[in-house]
Formats: C-alpha cells, sequence, structure tokens
C-alpha cells in the first residue's frame, strides 16, 4: 500500500495537487491536499440534473452518470459534448450539455427526470 500522497507507479512524492484540490502547509511543515467540491450541470437533450463533483474528467463523469442511471445505454450514445465554465460569483455552476445520436435521442426524454426530481 502507497503513502496518503505518493505516486502509485513510482512511490514517490506528489508534487502536483489533483486539479480539483489545493495544497495546504500544516503547522508540522508537511502538506496535505484539500479537495473542493463544485456543481456541475448536466444537460441532454431538454433534461438536466446538477451534481456535485470535484472537478477534474467532467466529460467521462457526465457520461458514466448517464450510463449508471439508464438513460443512455451506451457511451458511444454520446456524439458530442459542449463545456461551459461557471461562475462562482454569480452562482452558476459549470455546465456540459451532451448531444445524444439520433437514434439514441428518443430514448432519452423523460429517463433524467424521473430518476432525479428536483423539488423547490
Amino acid at each position: 500500500m502507497y503513502g496518503a500522497y505518493s505516486n502509485p507507479r513510482n512511490n514517490r512524492p506528489m508534487t502536483d495537487a489533483h486539479p480539483g484540490s489545493t495544497r495546504r502547509e500544516l503547522s508540522a511543515g508537511d502538506s496535505d491536499a484539500l479537495v473542493r467540491e463544485e456543481p456541475l450541470l448536466i444537460k441532454i437533450g431538454e433534461q438536466q440534473v446538477l451534481t456535485m463533483r470535484t472537478p477534474g474528467d467532467d466529460v467521462h463523469l457526465a457520461v458514466g452518470f448517464l450510463l449508471s442511471e439508464g438513460v443512455i445505454a451506451d457511451a458511444g450514445d454520446v456524439e458530442r459534448h459542449e463545456v461551459t465554465g461557471g461562475d462562482p460569483s454569480a452562482l452558476r455552476a459549470d455546465t456540459i450539455e451532451l448531444f445524444a445520436r439520433q437514434s439514441a435521442a428518443a430514448n432519452i426524454q423523460g429517463r433524467l427526470t424521473r430518476t432525479h426530481e428536483i423539488r423547490s
């Protein structure tokens, strides 16, 4: 087993924090990584869901989320994607919009809203 901040390939300490984290200096002279969590709005067709994630590999996260929720049957159902950066000062989340292949689009409608209803 490797140490908390070592690289599993060579067991040397990591010098750079994960893209979704920030290095923090500790009083003993050590440092650790603070992982941040930010909102991500996932859109597909006319549907959307807001989730929290550690920033990084958002495209794979969104596709995997849709696969696990049964919204898409295969990762290949996603033809392309567009990412729009958010604005924390305006309370606007990062957004990833996924576009389904034509043959998969008809099966998607309504699936996300049935699995994740947002109530006010």
